[in-house]
């Protein structure tokens, strides 16, 4: 039985050999940034659609209270 820190390279679709994968995983800088500012925008997004929506239903109720 081989241990992960022995293991081959792992080789990728294009041939090229890339090293086998750390105990640990850290994620990047980019990571500590993307994923907050995409939670942040999905947040920001839905809020505004959400917003319009619910005027848009009190318009609606509001015209049909009128008639």
């Amino acid at each position: 039985m081989s241990d992960a820190r022995t293991a081959a390279p792992v080789t990728t679709t294009a041939g090229a050999s890339a090293p086998a994968e750390p105990d640990t995983w850290l994620p990047t800088p980019a990571h500590v940034i993307y994923i907050p500012a995409m939670l942040l925008l999905g947040l920001v997004v839905g809020y505004t659609l959400g917003a319009r929506a619910v005027r848009a239903e009190q318009e609606r109720a509001r015209q049909r209270l009128r008639e």
